[in-house]
């Protein structure tokens, strides 16, 4: 705009005008809590000083405006040295191109604290080569303090708050635009010198006049107004902003005009908006989960549940929040939460409980597996704690039945082999601490062919049944009686006498007491029947035997008593040793076969549903000079008793991880894995995760085509250290499978705490699977089990098109067996996968 030309002002009239103009700022300084305002001039020559400063400023900086007034560089040397490069920059970039300048930095108070501050200024030329600053000095230290306190809310507000003061205008009375600065005119799409000396109602739709007016009223009258405001822009953009109308006083005190500060909200309210829809779906997702849920602060009062925590409590929502198991539950049950919350909050990591809980609302009782998850903020402090628990009665009653059916037989519901040989075991080991002797007592039904032959198979099972309940009122509570197989019974006893005379009384006493207990007539559909038995007794205690030799012994002894006759006893002759001598030979060739390089691998194909070789698990072998070839069932035991498990195991993965190397080279084998069988003693050897880790890096192996096949018997000793140790390995790729699954009675308990990607059903199940319901009902179960845990399953001992066919449809992916290749040598087997055996495998599918 351009008009006449005036005539020059006299220096008195600057100097009102100057009056007036401070005075105005001084009333406009008071009005703004936090911020100071100042005018700065530039020379002609370069220097600087302040012409105004508000007074406000000592408390800002902790120095007076007088001060500051007096010597510009006191202003200069309060700025932080690492922050004062940027603001020369941008001060002298706002002088040079008279642009409005938005910055921030920190000011050192003499009192050595440190202030955040925030100034916008906009320069206008004076004429003969000086410019005038006028600018707002904002403390922002609580601001700065509060972003550094709320880390979370960053993203969303940084866009906001590195924009403070926003857009800038001065207003008169009749709401005439004095002053707009670059931002604010940017809002309206205008240039600022298009829009000053217009009206508001001019630049803005008539909608968002009709809104602002009582705002606008109430600022004139003398408040400070703070509204928030939505901007409907021409091309349907919607924002929102934050405004402040501040009254400027002139220095009689009166209203002489309005400065309108604002700052965009527009992303603060995308960020509010998508995080209530956030809560929203978290909301909707607790409410549809099946498990309890519920958040306790650090007091245990309950913050947040869902309706399926609401049934357990028999309360609402709304009954439970804010209050404390103290206060909803009986004072043993409120204890027994409060002190598992109290472990929970104290660990680093989540604590699992499992429970049986009762359902105040139906009464439903079942067992639940909780999990309770201490919550920390950024600074690592725990602030509350997350509770999720499941029903696990499914679950656990499955495992109940693969536990009833592995261990226990069907007829007689006497423990089976299974379960005996394993409490064998453990006796064995509990002799050698206690030096207390047992006892083995290997009892068979004299011609219990003869009476199946003539009453047939029903009198039989009668039969056993009534022999299984005499033998078990015979015995002590403590000791076993279990069914061997067949007409073979085992009686087990315990905590024998030290001395190994009276131990063998003891048994001997036992074993009369069952003879005369079988000896009475059994009834029969309606019929006296006889039976008598035949039986072998064996000590064993502090020496060190094996299950299978005390096996033997047991049933050589039982051999000597169908020989004296029947319906007797017989110890076992120490002049039944001579396979106890072979076995003692066999230990030292195998020592020499061992350092002779005598025992080498075979591998035995794994193929998938589609008769894919996905893999082969490398078996040892061991062909003996005079003996030929020694049956791994032979040789693999005594390794494991006598400790050479440890070099023959070092051995078998080295020779793999080198195979799987070779594998590697060829585009045909490359995708194959190799599985290694591990002993217990080998897993436990304390070097075991190292040498593994040492074998992958001397041989160069892929360590996720490694695979180690650990049997359940690992879970008899200490199950923490065992998961740690396969969490070493499972971190730097090696997969782990559990072997013969089900053939053992501990595990099912850690199974799902173990890091496993695969089990392998035993060989003896998939035997007869076709002909013994409970090994069917076991296959069933365990692949049920194995696919709730998301686990891939082995058939083992594969060997008929109709085991493959029942395996199949019950949902096994992957096989393993004679009807797809014997363990052959490393040659041989990948001379058949590069014929394309799959092929034939794929024909039998």
């Amino acid at each position: 705009m351009s008009g006449p030309i005036n005539a020059p002002e006299s220096l008195s009239d600057l100097q009102a005008r100057l009056h007036e103009a401070q005075a105005r700022l001084h009333s406009l300084g008071r009005n703004l809590p936090g911020s100071v305002i100042f005018q700065s001039v530039r020379d002609a020559d370069g220097s600087r000083h302040f012409a105004y400063m508000g007074e406000a400023v000592e408390r800002l900086a902790g120095i007076s405006a007088a001060e500051l007034l007096a010597d510009f560089g006191l202003f200069y040397r309060a700025i932080d040295p690492q922050d004062f490069a940027a603001y020369k920059g941008a001060v002298n970039h706002s002088y040079d191109h008279l642009e409005t300048v938005e910055t921030q930095f920190r000011i050192h108070r003499r009192d050595g604290e440190i202030r955040w501050v925030r100034m916008a200024a906009t320069p206008r030329a004076l004429g003969q080569g000086r410019v005038i600053w006028d600018g707002l000095l904002t403390d922002i230290t609580g601001q700065m303090r509060a972003e550094a306190a709320a880390r979370a809310y960053e993203t969303q507000l940084s866009g906001v708050l590195r924009h403070l003061p926003g857009a800038v205008t001065r207003l008169g009375l009749d709401l005439e635009i004095l002053y707009v600065n670059q931002t604010q005119a940017q809002w309206v799409d205008a240039e600022p010198d298009q829009v000053i000396g217009k009206r508001v109602p001019d630049v803005i739709s008539p909608e968002l006049m009709e809104r602002m007016a009582p705002y606008f009223e109430r600022a004139i009258q003398g408040q400070t107004v703070m509204f928030e405001n939505r901007i409907d822009r021409p091309d349907g953009e919607v924002r929102f902003r934050h405004t402040t109308l501040v009254p400027e006083r002139t220095a009689d005190g009166s209203i002489g005009s309005i400065v309108l500060f604002a700052y965009d909200l527009t992303e603060l309210k995308k960020a509010q908006g998508e995080l209530s829809q956030q809560k929203s779906l978290l909301s909707s997702l607790l409410k549809a989960m099946p498990d309890m849920v519920f958040l306790k602060n650090t007091q245990g009062v309950y913050q947040a549940c869902n309706p399926v925590f609401e049934r357990f409590m028999g309360r609402s929502e709304r009954e439970i929040l804010g209050r404390t198991d103290a206060d909803l539950l009986l004072p043993a049950a409120a204890a027994h939460f409060s002190r598992h919350d109290r472990q929970a909050l104290q660990a680093w990591q989540p604590l699992v409980i499992e429970d049986t809980l009762v359902f105040a609302d139906d009464g439903y009782e079942g067992r639940f597996e909780t999990i309770l998850t201490p919550i920390r903020d950024l600074a690592g402090k725990t602030t509350g704690l997350l509770g999720v628990a499941r029903d696990i009665t499914d679950r656990k009653r499955a495992a109940q039945e693969i536990e009833r059916l592995a261990f226990y037989d069907a007829l007689t519901s006497l423990p089976n082999r299974r379960l005996l040989l394993d409490r064998l075991q453990r006796l064995l080991l509990s002799g050698q601490r206690t030096r207390q002797h047992g006892a083995l007592l290997f009892i068979d039904l004299d011609n219990f062919k003869d009476l199946n032959d003539t009453l047939g198979h029903d009198m039989g099972d009668q039969l056993l049944i009534q022999v299984a309940t005499r033998l078990s009122a015979s015995v002590r509570e403590c000791d076993t009686v279990a069914r061997f197989g067949g007409d073979e019974f085992v009686v087990l006893l315990e905590g024998l006498d030290q001395d190994a005379q009276a131990a063998s009384r003891q048994a001997e006493a036992v074993a009369r007491k069952l003879l005369m207990a079988l000896n009475q007539p059994f009834e029969l559909a309606g019929q006296q029947h006889y039976s008598t038995p035949s039986i072998g007794l064996t000590l064993f205690g502090p020496e060190r035997q094996s299950v299978d030799e005390l096996l033997k012994r047991a049933d050589l002894a039982m051999y000597e008593a169908k020989a004296a006759g029947r319906n007797t006893h017989r110890f076992f002759d120490p002049g039944m040793q001579q396979a106890l001598h072979e076995r003692s030979s066999l230990e030292a060739d195998l020592r020499q076969g061992l350092s002779r390089g005598d025992l080498y691998v075979h591998y035995q194909p794994v193929v998938d549903y589609q008769g894919h070789v996905k893999g082969a698990e490398a078996l040892a072998r061991w062909n003996h000079p005079e003996r030929g070839l020694i049956n791994p069932a032979e040789f693999i035991p005594l390794a494991e008793q006598t400790g050479l498990i440890l070099p023959l195991g070092r051995h078998i993965l080295h020779t793999a991880c080198e195979q799987l190397v070779r594998w590697s080279r060829q585009q045909e084998t490359a995708h194959l894995s190799v599985a290694v069988n591990v002993s217990a003693r080998q897993f436990r050897h304390s070097g075991f995760a190292a040498e593994v880790l040492q074998t992958l890096r001397e041989t160069g192996a892929n360590p996720r085509r490694l695979k180690l096949e650990l049997t359940e018997s690992l879970l008899l000793g200490d199950i923490e250290d065992t998961i740690e140790r396969m969490v070493q390995l499972k971190r730097e790729g090696v997969g782990f499978a559990l072997d013969d699954f089900g053939t053992g009675y501990s595990s099912l308990g850690y199974l799902k705490r173990l890091p496993l990607d695969q089990v392998k059903i035993d060989r003896g199940f998939v035997r007869d699977v076709l002909t013994d319901p409970n090994d069917a009902a076991i296959v069933r179960t365990i692949l049920a089990l194995a696919q709730s845990l998301d686990l891939d399953v082995v058939a083992e001992g594969v060997e008929t098109a109709g085991q493959l066919g029942f395996l199949r449809l019950h949902g096994c992916e992957q096989f393993q067996g004679y009807l797809f290749g014997r363990p052959v040598p490393a040659d041989v087997f990948d001379h058949e996968h590069r014929l394309d055996k799959s092929s034939h495998f794929q024909a039998i599918f």
